[in-house]
């Protein structure tokens, strides 16, 4: 312990000893391929309307649909069926879009048509990619725990593998351009499937999920530097990289087999860490933001932000309630810019349903909102585009934390909660690692010395 800064002594604990492995390692070569995929002409006038079949089922078994299309900014894509109307939001600009749906039918179902209308602002090429629906059939939708088989719609298209597979029809007639948008793909690690990336922002992921966030550029083979198929020289340079595996493959061969070999005080770690950052946050700006808000203007934060925007889901615009009788249609306050980045919630949050939400998670806006959707977020937050834009993490909250360095240490890494031992991890060390990982989001890292070293 020599050399512990002053009041470390009293938290600092041993780090627990490896319980499991990750699903770093290769066992195939990762490769990528680029194509050049055939257009539509399409404008306001002649949107682009396609349908798809969605097969009859005796029950029990699993429907899917969806696909990857490429449009400019503003895009709408609107999904209708006998399950109602809704948007699937703006496209990200010079990028590829995925979309789609996945579903356990119960009981008998007689089969019925999607039909998903795609409709620019001004007269555009639309790029269209493995449009289908079908029947889906794969080991892991079979025989996985059942937790792992919640919100399976957030990872279609990639998870649809037919077993009945109809590919859709689009239903108006429109000018084909040839070869005329590239779509660049990368195989699994697992499943050895090539499957769309977008490379103009990495950001905006489809299939795989990114690799390095704070430490780009990603310097790692198979993940940032990836070889092209059939090649031993020639390779794309990634900013951000991409998983190894694909998000199916990642959710149920590399965490759904690993997670159970942890033990139940690791399951609880990200919990914790969130908890004890809104803690720290509520201590250095003397309380939680809701309380400060309910002071000042004697209103109820959530509802104040559910009436700004319009009762509605910003992401998907469906209606939201305060009080929903349905889970689907709860409304959900989220940190606008991520707590794991030490952004509190207060009046700039966003109104979400929870299925977005729940796909949102920690990311940044611009990891997850279009440009058109950051130009209106940023309308009604009152957050500067150019803040949304860039990920960063609250400056203002690390700067108080690195001048109260002292009291850090002794008194608030010393409460009751945070001095608790789960699996031979202090709380105190997990709150450490996850500030040093806010100081690697820094424009420059080196302003801040380590907490936990």
């Amino acid at each position: 312990m020599a050399g512990k800064e002053k009041g470390k002594l009293a938290w600092a604990g041993q780090r627990r000893a490896v319980t499991r492995k990750s699903g770093f390692a290769s066992t195939s070569d990762v490769r990528y391929r680029t194509s050049n995929q055939i257009s539509l002409e399409a404008g306001p006038e002649n949107p682009i309307i396609i349908e798809f079949r969605l097969p009859a089922t005796p029950g029990n078994r699993w429907v899917g649909w969806g696909g990857y299309c490429y449009a400019p900014a503003g895009t709408s894509i609107e999904v209708s069926s006998n399950r109602g109307k809704h948007f699937v939001g703006d496209v990200h600009d010079h990028n590829w879009t995925k979309f789609g749906g996945l579903w356990l039918e119960d009981e008998k179902v007689k089969a019925s048509d999607l039909v998903l209308t795609i409709t620019p602002r001004k007269v555009s090429k639309i790029g269209l990619y493995d449009f289908a629906s079908g029947l889906v059939e794969n080991i892991h939708l079979e025989n996985s725990r059942k937790s792992l088989l919640k919100g399976m719609h957030l990872y279609a298209p990639e998870a649809n593998f037919y077993k009945v597979k109809t590919d859709a029809k689009i239903k108006t007639t429109h000018k084909i351009v040839v070869d005329s948008i590239k779509l660049t793909t990368k195989s699994c690690n697992r499943c050895g499937r090539y499957l769309p990336i977008n490379t103009n922002n990495e950001l905006q992921h489809l299939a795989f999920t990114n690799h390095c966030k704070a430490r780009r550029p990603c310097i790692h083979t198979g993940f940032g530097k990836i070889l092209q198929e059939k090649s031993s020289d020639q390779f794309i340079q990634l900013e951000y990289g991409y998983q190894l595996e694909c998000r199916f493959c990642k959710k149920f061969e590399v965490n759904g087999a690993l997670n159970p070999q942890r033990t139940a005080g690791q399951m609880k770690e990200d919990g914790a860490r969130r908890r004890h950052f809104e803690l720290l946050l509520d201590h250095l700006y003397e309380g939680s933001p809701q309380l400060r808000y309910k002071n000042k203007y004697g209103r109820d934060l959530a509802q104040d932000i559910w009436i700004k925007f319009n009762r509605k889901c910003f992401k998907c615009n469906a209606d939201v309630s305060l009080y929903a009788s349905k889970l689907e249609d709860s409304y959900n306050l989220d940190h606008t810019r991520p707590l794991a980045l030490l952004w509190p919630l207060d009046e700039t949050a966003t109104c979400l349903c929870k299925s977005c939400n729940t796909s949102k998670r920690d990311r940044y806006p611009s990891d997850f909102y279009s440009s058109d959707e950051l130009v209106k977020l940023s309308s009604i937050t009152g957050i500067p585009l150019e803040e949304l834009n860039n990920p960063q993490p609250n400056l203002n909250a690390l700067a108080l934390i690195d001048a109260r360095r002292e009291w850090l240490y002794e008194t608030f890494l010393n409460l009751p909660d945070l001095r608790k031992v789960r699996d031979g991890k202090r709380t105190s060390d997990l709150v450490l690692k996850a500030l040093d990982r806010v100081i690697d989001f820094c424009p420059n890292p080196d302003q801040f010395k380590k907490f936990g070293n």
